[in-house]
């Protein structure tokens, strides 16, 4: 039986195991012993997240695991200790910051600023009119690398064949253009690499070469990302009645209503505070067409991580939404 009376607890795999041969306890910080002593996984500690104790104590835990000091039986301890640098720093731009930890944004995060600060080292406003254009620019290069990614295209005239995508790598994009029947491992292939989408366009109707296929694609794209934008509502009757799409009214209801994401909001809002048929819950929620929750996701807080990468080193930047 356990010391407790449970006659459950002093059979539980221990989190942690010290290897005393190797070092001795006393060598462990008041953090450590804690987890040991009470057999919890590092991932349910009493610091605060982000404190300095938070992030010494998961430094330490990996300097003694990687010697072998430590053992450790959780998972998620482990995920930690091995596939991430929780607890070290690196230096990102001259400052010293936290690794593999979010970091919430403030709420007037601004992509602007966010932009300007990587490319200039200042805010947005404070840049002068030249500045402003190349961070509007490249905001408007993000969003077409966001929605166009690739374009292909046959001339029936000529058979020649156009391939235009976006190199992340080196930030342009390139129009690769091959002859009829040439192999993409010969010399027949002719690169054009240009700085926007709309130089593209220009070059080919340099050229007199129909570049209307582009154009499709980006139309066709930004379409789609209109499609992206609706929002719907949908309700839940409850007691097995089922669920379904708000209809709109000029459809004589038997269309779903579309909604902007500000529309669809306020209605929920509105039939959730309206009260309902007494016995009948009725429940509300911002949806996609295909009825799946989407209220969840607006509005969420902004992060960003610092993370090693694994093969140059260096330290990145990664913003999470």
């Amino acid at each position: 039986m356990c010391k407790c009376g449970c006659n459950t607890c002093e059979t539980k795999k221990p989190t942690l195991i010290l290897n005393e041969s190797l070092a001795p306890r006393a060598m462990l910080s008041k953090g450590l012993r804690y987890h040991i002593d009470n057999n919890k996984p590092l991932n349910e500690h009493l610091c605060r997240i982000g404190s300095r104790d938070y992030l010494k104590l998961f430094a330490e835990a990996r300097s003694l695991y990687s010697r072998g000091i430590l053992e450790f039986n959780n998972k998620v301890d482990l995920t930690l200790l091995t596939e991430t640098n929780l607890g070290h720093f690196g230096i990102f731009e001259g400052k010293k910051v936290p690794l593999d930890f979010p970091i919430k944004l403030t709420e007037g995060y601004d992509v602007y600023d966010e932009i300007a600060n990587a490319e200039f080292g200042m805010d947005y406003d404070q840049l002068g009119s030249n500045e402003k254009e190349w961070v509007r620019d490249e905001i408007d290069n993000m969003e077409m690398r966001e929605s166009l990614n690739e374009a292909i295209y046959t001339d029936p005239n000529t058979g020649k064949s156009y391939d235009l995508q976006f190199v992340s790598s080196k930030n342009r994009w390139e129009l690769d253009i091959m002859k009829k029947g040439a192999s993409i491992y010969s010399n027949a292939i002719t690169t054009i690499k240009r700085k926007t989408v709309e130089e593209i366009i220009d070059w080919l109707e340099g050229y007199n070469i129909d570049s209307s296929w582009v154009k499709k694609s980006i139309v066709e794209d930004y379409s789609k990302r209109l499609n992206e934008n609706e929002y719907y509502v949908t309700r839940n009757k409850g007691r097995g009645q089922g669920k379904g799409l708000v209809k709109s009214v000029e459809s004589d209801f038997t269309e779903p209503r579309v909604f902007s994401k500000e529309e669809a909001e306020v209605y929920v809002k509105r039939a959730q505070s309206g009260g309902a048929i007494p016995g009948q819950m009725i429940a509300y929620w911002v949806s996609d067409k295909d009825m799946n929750r989407v209220d969840e996701s607006i509005g969420k807080d902004i992060y960003i991580i610092y993370k090693r990468d694994r093969k140059t080193k260096k330290v990145v930047k990664e913003i999470l939404k």
